[in-house]
């Protein structure tokens, strides 16, 4: 009876010792798994704040004299322009601007619009670069209207489209921009009707043009008075609207900078009427305020417009689109002409120095969002350097995350196809042995392990160690007592 109680007593309490211990470790892991669950919300909260923190505010926030002063361009407060902008030519997103909103007469800027529809025309096969114009004695007398820019032009003289596209942009001739205009086809009217349909049609919201060339129609002293528009008023738009144009023509018309990136060229060459121009685009290579990379397009002046540029410059794989309105004033031609180029190439610089075309994801296939994807080409965009391009596949496309407004929501998001990759289900024996052998590893006590796992745990090897002791005091005692017995 004595030896039953013994044991039994023994047993008892080595069972609430282990009882006490597997309950103390249980509370010791809840506590240590709230303690892991509270300190993984805070970690996310803060993530949230740190990532809020740091977003990138929008670039063209700056004021435009600080901008370019940061990068070595002091210029005159007078000088200041009335607005800017900075644009990314692949993505169409703003890097840079002010004011871009506010309504400007563009002046000769105006030509590139003429050039886009001869273009246009050219894709429709309406025209050719060797289309021949046989200039009219209209054509020859408007070219002698001393008030707006020209070239000598003679009647009678056969003119390629591609001689009068370099007339457009260098001397900045405006009856060669009529001769070109009148060159597709469609009358006075019908043409600026079909240009102002166009910026609609892109987004152009504050664009209104009422000639082609960018002097007011009544210059032309009666030779060019398109029914249905103020002939008197010059064309309306922004510096939005112009990268909009430019965007546009970079896309449809790359080979455009062909025409706009030399410092000098010749016309007619080997005629009498060879003429030679240099561009009015100081910031080309070549010119005295030359800028790398700069390889179009097109500057605008008049008393109502004062000087204006529209340009693009490309380093290796970054393009951007520039535009420049209201600097200085007609009456101080020289200096304002100057200082338009000084604030153009700070820009420039400014762009180039802080923004690159980073390599997102290389052709070939990858795991994204657990989907495996295959992509015919390297994808390449615009990102501040120092960050890393984000994306995300929606669909078959991949989506570059970005931070830059577009200049118009007309201008989709770039989206890059990808081809999916169908999951491979595959039966292999051998697969299903080494899975099975797994499964019945898994279900073998390994007592070694257990041990081990047990270092984790003081408080439940503890009480083992203790009830082993009192069961085996217990055994020892019993068998004293039967044999003295």
């Amino acid at each position: 009876m004595k030896i039953k109680n013994i044991l039994g007593l023994s047993f008892l309490m080595a069972s609430l010792l282990c009882t006490s211990a597997i309950l103390a470790e249980e509370n010791d892991s809840s506590t240590k798994e709230a303690v892991q669950e509270t300190t993984v919300e805070t970690e996310s909260t803060q993530q949230e704040e740190k990532t809020e923190q740091t977003t990138v505010a929008i670039p063209f926030r700056q004021d435009v004299m600080e901008a370019i002063a940061e990068y070595g361009y002091g210029v005159e407060e007078n000088y200041r322009p009335e607005s800017t902008i900075m644009v990314d030519a692949d993505t169409g997103e703003i890097v840079f601007g002010s004011n871009i909103d506010q309504p400007w007469d563009p002046a000769s800027i105006s030509k590139m619009m003429t050039a886009y529809m001869a273009f246009e025309a050219m894709k429709e096969g309406k025209l050719s670069l060797d289309t021949i114009v046989t200039a009219t004695e209209e054509d020859r007398a408007i070219s002698t209207i001393g008030e707006i820019s020209n070239n000598i032009i003679v009647a009678g003289v056969d003119y390629p489209i591609e001689e009068l596209l370099y007339m457009m942009f260098y001397p900045s001739s405006n009856v060669a921009t009529l001769m070109v205009a009148r060159a597709t086809g469609l009358s006075d009217t019908e043409f600026l009707d079909k240009m102002n349909a166009k910026f609609k049609e892109w987004g152009m919201e504050n664009t209104k043009f009422n000639n082609a060339s960018g002097a007011v129609a009544s210059s032309f002293r009666g030779y060019y008075t398109p029914e249905g528009y103020n002939n008197n008023r010059y064309n309306q738009t922004t510096a939005r609207d112009l990268a909009i144009l430019a965007y546009h023509f970079l896309k449809d018309f790359p080979e455009i900078t062909n025409f706009t990136k030399n410092p000098l060229i010749t016309v007619m060459v080997g005629t009498p009427y060879e003429e030679s121009f240099y561009t009015y685009n100081s910031s080309i290579p070549g010119m005295y305020q030359g800028f790398p990379g700069v390889d179009g397009f097109k500057t605008g002046s008049s008393p109502s417009a004062a000087f204006n540029h529209l340009l693009t410059a490309k380093q290796e794989d970054t393009r951007f689109i520039q535009v420049i309105l209201g600097v200085g004033a007609w009456e101080d031609k020289d200096n304002s002409s100057f200082f338009k180029s000084q604030i153009g190439n700070g820009l420039l610089k400014k762009a180039f120095s802080e923004y690159e075309t980073q390599t997102v994801l290389k052709a070939g296939e990858h795991t994204i969002d657990g989907v495996k994807v295959k992509l015919d080409k390297d994808i390449k965009t615009l990102v501040r350097i120092g960050e890393t391009p984000k994306f995300s596949l929606k669909e078959d496309k991949i989506v570059i995350e970005t931070d830059l407004p577009r200049i118009t929501s007309k201008i989709e998001p770039l989206a890059y196809p990808v081809t999916i990759i169908p999951e491979e289900v595959k039966e292999n024996k051998e697969n299903k042995q080494n899975t099975t052998a797994e499964v019945k590893s898994e279900l073998t006590f390994n007592f070694e392990e257990f041990l081990l796992s047990l270092s984790d745990k003081p408080i439940l090897l503890g009480a083992i160690i203790i009830g082993l002791a009192c069961v085996i005091s217990a055994i020892i005692v019993s068998i004293v007592f039967i044999i003295r017995k």
